[in-house]
């Protein structure tokens, strides 16, 4: 069966969770109790981002400005995207955070392969930000990523899904193989709900399962 890797971007692909940096140094108001309502199902993911970010008024200039520097590469990640080439598996970022920090980062490393990136648009208000997510396919969907899943599902592809957060669940429980960052809100989500997964924390491990016949 062909074979496709979805990836989260934030605490994934990079260490640290650009968005959440975002939020720490520019939110106001109580914007953690989003991540307690996504976490019980009160709101949808979409929904979380949408109520985070509604209060951050900064520039993209002054996000990209404020993030150089402090965001580095999960280890092995280009060449993570160099055995996706070779072994012509596509690989797909969907991610709840900003397509336009994406990007930057993206472009910083010599990849020739190209990686659709699957995100909110975000647009900017008098108040902040608001975000125009993919619209779903699925009723039952949960979230975008979810969706994701299911179209290539439908397409039929298996599906390999690499994430961190809480986000990444319902993705993560829909998809074919699961690799979830050791010790992350996925990993622990995963084994709480008894979601099979594998833990990792540098994409060699990931390359290591491609090279396998």
């Amino acid at each position: 069966m062909k074979q496709i890797i979805l990836s989260d971007f934030d605490g994934t692909i990079i260490l640290k969770d650009s968005a959440l940096y975002i939020l720490e140094r520019y939110g106001s108001g109580n914007w953690r109790k989003y991540d307690d309502q996504l976490l019980k199902g009160e709101i949808s993911l979409e929904e979380c981002l949408s109520k985070q970010f509604s209060s951050i008024n900064v520039t993209q200039a002054d996000i990209i400005h404020v993030l150089d520097g402090k965001i580095a590469f999960r280890p092995n990640f280009k060449n993570f995207v160099l055995s996706c080439e070779k072994f012509q598996i596509p690989l797909v970022i969907v991610s709840a955070g900003l397509d336009f920090v994406i990007d930057h980062f993206l472009s910083k490393i010599d990849i020739s392969y190209p990686i659709p990136i699957i995100s909110g648009v975000p647009k900017y208000n008098l108040k902040g930000l608001s975000f125009d997510f993919p619209k779903l396919k699925h009723k039952y969907s949960k979230n975008f990523k979810e969706d994701l899943v299911i179209q290539y599902q439908v397409k039929g592809y298996s599906v390999i899904y690499i994430g961190d957060g809480s986000g990444d669940f319902h993705a993560a429980k829909r998809a074919d193989i699961v690799y979830a960052v050791k010790d992350s809100a996925l990993a622990r989500i995963c084994s709480e709900n008894e979601i099979s997964f594998h833990s990792f924390l540098d994409f060699a491990s990931i390359i290591q399962y491609l090279r396998t016949p």
